[in-house]
């Protein structure tokens, strides 16, 4: 084997190399949307002054590059078949405008989005009876970022014990 073999063999090997670098960073580029889930949630600085259970949602910007949540909302699934099908039973979605979490939101990379919906007697019986997913909308997808919500024990969220027990600093 000359020289020049050698020299015609590294560079196809670098050049190969440099072309599945490349082909990995494509696909890798852009948002990466992380999505958390939460029932059962209160706020304890709720101006409006009610008692009630809130789903939170947590959407976090991991990626490269910017996106815009557009739209959040609720899809419930009455069985396994209905959910591989993707074939909602009911769907709803949540438009609360003139809050702080306001829809269009542009989400930057490294940026966190919170929303919340309230947890009504309905959503409770979705999730206990069937498939409850939090759905996100944004625009690097044209699917959603499906989340599933599982509600706590009723004992979790019916008893206001909780009050209590966190002013006194026991737990």
């Amino acid at each position: 084997m000359s020289g020049t073999d050698v020299a015609a063999w590294w560079g196809a090997v670098i050049a190969t190399a440099v072309l599945i670098w490349d082909i990995y960073k494509w696909r890798t580029a852009g948002p990466r949307i992380a999505l958390d889930v939460r029932s059962g949630m209160k706020f304890l600085n709720d101006p409006s002054g009610k008692d009630d259970f809130f789903i939170t949602v947590r959407v976090t910007n991991t990626g490269d590059r910017p996106t815009t949540i557009t739209n959040m909302g609720f899809a419930y699934y009455s069985s396994f078949v209905r959910y591989l099908l993707k074939k909602p039973t009911k769907a709803v979605t949540i438009f609360r405008p003139g809050t702080p979490h306001q829809l269009p939101h542009i989400l930057k990379p490294g940026d966190i989005w919170d929303g919340a919906a309230e947890q009504d007697a309905e959503m409770e019986q979705w999730a206990r009876d069937g498939y409850l997913l939090c759905l996100i909308y944004h625009s690097a997808r044209t699917k959603p970022l499906e989340a599933r919500v599982k509600v706590r024990d009723s004992k979790l969220t019916s008893n206001s014990s909780w009050r209590s027990s966190a002013s006194s600093g026991t737990s």
